[in-house]
């Protein structure tokens, strides 16, 4: 791959995903600019770039279970914390951990931490997206 086309990845992944924008950035010749966006995207090699550096970058932004009862915990213990804090991150670890729940099965308490962790990545999801929205918005505003 060349110093553009990676160039172009990254502006892609990283700036609202917007093909012209990030070939643009990328050092591309503004004359049918269009054309080449869409040339780079349709290339195999760079079509799975875009996914995995996609990937990369959700991972980046998502926590593990683990990591988020590590937080909680933490900020529960922090005693220079407003005491709302503290028990708002004492009932997130205890619903993590199904200390409410009674008169379930195990596979009960499976199907509803797994329905837990969907609510979770689906919010982080959103988060990233409003982010990247954000970014991209800052991005606008400093080019116009």
């Amino acid at each position: 791959m060349t110093g553009k086309q990676i160039t172009f990845i990254e502006n892609y992944c990283t700036n609202g995903q917007n093909a012209t924008q990030a070939a643009l950035k990328a050092g591309y010749s503004p004359k049918g600019l269009r054309q080449t966006a869409h040339n780079l995207l349709t290339n195999t090699y760079i079509a799975t770039a875009i996914n995995k550096r996609l990937e990369q970058i959700k991972a980046e932004n998502t926590t593990t279970r683990e990591e988020r009862q590590r937080f909680w915990a933490k900020t529960m213990k922090d005693t220079s914390l407003p005491m709302v804090y503290r028990l708002k991150a004492s009932e997130l670890f205890g619903k993590s951990e199904a200390d409410f729940t009674e008169n379930l099965n195990t596979n009960d308490l499976q199907k509803q931490r797994e329905l837990d962790e969907r609510e979770v990545q689906a919010a982080e999801e959103i988060a990233v997206e409003l982010n990247r929205k954000h970014l991209l918005e800052q991005n606008l505003t400093k080019a116009g």
